[in-house]
Protein backbone atom coordinates (compact mmCIF):
# COMPACT_ATOMS: atom_id res chain seq x y z
CA UNK A 1 0.00 0.00 0.00
CA UNK A 2 1.94 3.09 -1.20
CA UNK A 3 0.71 5.56 1.46
CA UNK A 4 1.74 3.18 4.25
CA UNK A 5 5.15 2.51 2.69
CA UNK A 6 5.78 6.22 2.14
CA UNK A 7 4.90 6.93 5.78
CA UNK A 8 7.25 4.17 6.94
CA UNK A 9 10.03 5.69 4.85
CA UNK A 10 9.27 9.14 6.21
CA UNK A 11 9.45 7.91 9.81
CA UNK A 12 12.77 6.14 9.18
CA UNK A 13 14.11 9.28 7.48
CA UNK A 14 13.12 11.46 10.44
CA UNK A 15 14.88 9.02 12.78
CA UNK A 16 18.04 9.14 10.64
CA UNK A 17 17.73 5.51 9.52
CA UNK A 18 18.48 6.27 5.88
CA UNK A 19 19.06 2.66 4.76
CA UNK A 20 15.70 1.62 6.23
CA UNK A 21 14.03 4.67 4.67
CA UNK A 22 15.60 3.81 1.30
CA UNK A 23 14.08 0.33 1.54
CA UNK A 24 10.58 1.63 2.38
CA UNK A 25 10.65 4.31 -0.32
CA UNK A 26 11.95 1.70 -2.81
CA UNK A 27 9.01 -0.57 -2.00
CA UNK A 28 6.69 2.42 -2.35
CA UNK A 29 8.05 3.02 -5.86
CA UNK A 30 7.56 -0.65 -6.79
CA UNK A 31 3.98 -0.77 -5.47
CA UNK A 32 3.14 2.58 -7.05
CA UNK A 33 4.32 1.28 -10.42
CA UNK A 34 2.31 -1.94 -10.00
CA UNK A 35 -0.89 -0.11 -9.05
CA UNK A 36 -0.36 2.82 -11.42
CA UNK A 37 -0.41 5.19 -8.44
CA UNK A 38 1.12 8.39 -9.78
CA UNK A 39 0.53 10.28 -6.55
CA UNK A 40 3.33 8.59 -4.60
CA UNK A 41 5.57 7.42 -7.44
CA UNK A 42 7.76 10.47 -8.08
CA UNK A 43 7.62 11.62 -4.47
CA UNK A 44 8.98 8.25 -3.35
CA UNK A 45 11.70 8.31 -6.03
CA UNK A 46 12.92 11.71 -4.87
CA UNK A 47 12.69 10.76 -1.19
CA UNK A 48 14.60 7.54 -1.86
CA UNK A 49 17.30 9.44 -3.75
CA UNK A 50 17.65 11.88 -0.85
CA UNK A 51 18.05 8.98 1.60
CA UNK A 52 20.61 7.26 -0.62
CA UNK A 53 22.62 10.48 -0.83
CA UNK A 54 22.53 10.90 2.95
CA UNK A 55 23.61 7.26 3.28
CA UNK A 56 26.66 7.91 1.09
CA UNK A 57 25.34 6.26 -2.08
CA UNK A 58 25.06 9.28 -4.39
CA UNK A 59 25.81 7.31 -7.56
CA UNK A 60 22.82 5.03 -6.97
CA UNK A 61 20.70 8.03 -6.00
CA UNK A 62 21.34 9.62 -9.42
CA UNK A 63 19.96 6.49 -11.12
CA UNK A 64 16.92 6.34 -8.80
CA UNK A 65 15.85 9.93 -9.33
CA UNK A 66 16.36 9.94 -13.11
CA UNK A 67 12.85 8.60 -13.83
CA UNK A 68 11.05 11.21 -11.71
CA UNK A 69 9.11 13.86 -13.62
CA UNK A 70 11.04 17.12 -14.07
CA UNK A 71 8.66 19.26 -12.02
CA UNK A 72 8.10 16.73 -9.21
CA UNK A 73 8.87 17.18 -5.52
CA UNK A 74 8.48 15.47 -2.18
CA UNK A 75 8.05 16.50 1.42
CA UNK A 76 10.37 15.11 4.11
CA UNK A 77 11.57 17.57 6.74
CA UNK A 78 10.90 20.22 4.09
CA UNK A 79 10.03 20.28 0.41
CA UNK A 80 12.65 18.81 -1.94
CA UNK A 81 12.27 19.19 -5.71
CA UNK A 82 13.82 16.82 -8.21
CA UNK A 83 16.12 19.57 -9.48
CA UNK A 84 17.28 20.48 -5.99
CA UNK A 85 18.13 16.88 -5.11
CA UNK A 86 19.82 16.35 -8.50
CA UNK A 87 22.06 19.39 -7.92
CA UNK A 88 23.11 18.06 -4.51
CA UNK A 89 23.79 14.62 -6.01
CA UNK A 90 26.00 15.95 -8.78
CA UNK A 91 28.21 17.62 -6.20
CA UNK A 92 28.24 14.54 -3.96
CA UNK A 93 28.99 12.04 -6.74
CA UNK A 94 31.97 14.06 -7.97
CA UNK A 95 33.83 13.50 -4.68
Amino acid sequence: YPPYLFEQGHIAYRLGNYAQADCAFGLCVERSEMTHDGFYLDAARIARARCLALDGRANLAVKVIADAAPDSATWLDRRFSKDEVMKSLIGASSH
